[in-house]
């Protein structure tokens, strides 16, 4: 993604070469690799949370804290639908790894 569209992903760790894309981060999977799981509180002040978005949610002024304790309850009433709605439905086909040894 990030080699097919440069203006809009990213690839690189640094914050500065970050700024303005989405940051794809393919390291997860390593050992000690941290992730936050959506609706969790995280340790930070005024207990801000991890929040699933919908593309048309984004925007240039929304932050990483934005939703906190406080104002979260506020946002899910104006959603439109359950927004783990067909989760467990989802379905991905894993890639066949490309080199003997290389798999899921």
């Amino acid at each position: 993604m990030a080699k097919e569209r440069p203006d809009r992903y990213v690839a690189v760790l640094s914050k500065r070469a970050r700024r303005g894309r989405i940051f794809i981060d393919y390291l997860r999977n390593l050992r000690g690799a941290t992730a936050v799981a959506a609706y969790s509180t995280r340790a930070h002040p005024q207990a801000t949370i991890s929040t699933p978005l919908a593309w048309d949610e984004l925007s240039d002024g929304l932050r990483a804290d934005h939703f906190t304790v406080a104002n979260l309850r506020h946002r899910l009433g104006f959603l439109k639908e359950e927004p783990w709605q067909g989760f467990f439905k989802l379905r991905q086909a894993l890639p066949k790894p490309d080199r003997p040894g290389r798999g899921a």
